[in-house]
């Protein structure tokens, strides 16, 4: 596969059909799934670890897991370290702009739905 340039050249690559399999192949595949079937299904760390077979849903499940490792190695580094007072003010003032923000947001879009109704 060659590096896309962009978002959306990397997309068209991922959702971009897989060419037909052989008829050999495809009389192959059914036996493979009886014994599948028949095999335990991961558990614990192995089942985390298990590759999705949607591109776009793997990389979501690999970004989540960087993102949580990130999270441990930064509260270990920062355990020993004060918070601010103004931490918890902060996150609740920032917490009500949104909700504010999204109200705003849905009394404009029923006035535009209401507008295009009508």
């Amino acid at each position: 596969m060659a590096v896309a340039e962009t978002w959306e050249d990397l997309l068209d690559e991922l959702e971009e059909p897989t060419p037909a399999a052989s008829p050999a192949a495809a009389a192959a595949k059914p036996a493979a799934a009886g014994k599948k079937a028949g095999a335990a299904t991961p558990k614990g760390f192995a089942a985390e670890n298990t590759p999705l077979s949607d591109p776009i849903s793997e990389r979501l499940r690999r970004q989540k897991l960087v993102e949580e490792n990130e999270k441990r190695l930064m509260d270990d580094l920062f355990a020993d370290c004060d918070q601010p007072d103004g931490t918890a003010a902060a996150a609740a003032a920032t917490a009500a702009a949104a909700a504010a923000e999204s109200k705003q947001r849905a009394a404009l879009a029923a006035k535009a739905a209401k507008t295009l109704a009508s």
